[in-house]
């Protein structure tokens, strides 16, 4: 399996440092909708950088063995250990730069990999709500569902996030006058080491420019 250490958003530093795991875009994403999959951005980095996707499809290959919870686990352990992390002030973990749960048992491999680190801040913008829903009295606080919504998401779908009382996420065409008239939600995406808002449960939605 392979974590990625960050990308143009995801800066570490020496107080805050990042891990990611990635699928392939589209296929794993059971509950895509046309508009999220047309402005997918995940996509260009798989027909751009040749290693990309074989990468990614080596990681959906680990995620369905049996062991994939047991040995996730380990090579967290192992980063944690590292002086660059073990020194960090702050730890985020991004489940699904690219990609996202495509099954029940996947879902709940991670509330039990982000259980076993409390101290690490785990994040997923997901659409697949259906499997939050049950495993919802098992997420632990450090491990954030921000439920991404798009306009042509479906009403039950959006209906049952509500339930849930998930953070949303939404990535939008906008205007300076949509800008404004989002300014309270409106989130100028840069760098995730110095805004954090994602992290923040505090923060229930989110929109940003289409990127």
């Amino acid at each position: 399996m392979y974590l990625s250490t960050g990308n143009k958003k995801l800066k570490s530093t020496k107080e805050v440092r990042f891990l990611i795991f990635n699928l392939p875009a589209v296929k794993t994403c059971p509950y895509r909708t046309k508009h999220c999959e047309k402005f997918c951005y995940a996509r260009k980095a798989e027909r751009v950088y040749p290693g990309c996707l074989p990468c990614r499809e080596k990681n959906l290959a680990a995620s369905k063995c049996q062991s994939f919870d047991y040995d996730m686990k380990r090579i967290i352990e192992r980063r944690l250990k590292n002086k660059t992390y073990k020194n960090a002030k702050k730890i985020y973990f991004r489940i699904h730069e690219s990609g996202d749960f495509y099954s029940q048992s996947y879902f709940d491999s991670w509330v039990k990999i982000a259980t076993a680190f409390p101290s690490v801040v785990f994040l997923a913008y997901t659409k697949s709500v259906k499997y939050v829903l049950h495993t919802a009295e098992k997420i632990p606080a450090n491990m954030i569902i921000r439920f991404s919504l798009w306009d042509d998401t479906k009403a039950e779908e959006k209906a049952l996030a509500e339930d849930l009382q998930l953070p949303t996420y939404t990535a939008e065409r906008l205007t300076k006058d949509g800008i404004k008239a989002l300014a309270d939600r409106f989130c100028d995406c840069i760098d995730c080491g110095d805004c954090g808002k994602c992290y923040d449960t505090k923060v229930k939605h989110i929109v940003t420019e289409i990127h």
